[in-house]
């Protein structure tokens, strides 16, 4: 796993993806997936997973499109677990 996180801090989008993770206040795992790295999120019981994508040359675009997934995904999850 040190491996993975090391590529992923190399590319600069896991910190602010686990800062987002963090700020929300959900909790989360962090996987290997088949192409890209998975993070598992969990919100009241309900789990969904999510692939990191990104390359060192896409960094910019690849923060921002996860972060945003992210935040979609926890309001998504929130949604449903409240009902």
């Amino acid at each position: 796993m040190s491996r993975l996180l090391a590529m992923l801090r190399t590319r600069q989008v896991w910190p602010v993806v686990e800062a987002e993770l963090i700020s929300l206040g959900v909790s989360y795992r962090l996987e290997r997936g088949g192409k890209h790295p998975v993070v598992r999120i969990c919100v009241d019981g309900q789990e969904r997973r999510l692939p990191i994508a990104g390359s060192p040359r896409s960094r910019g675009q690849a923060v921002r499109k996860s972060v945003c997934q992210i935040r979609r995904v926890v309001a998504q999850l929130r949604e449903t677990s409240h009902g």
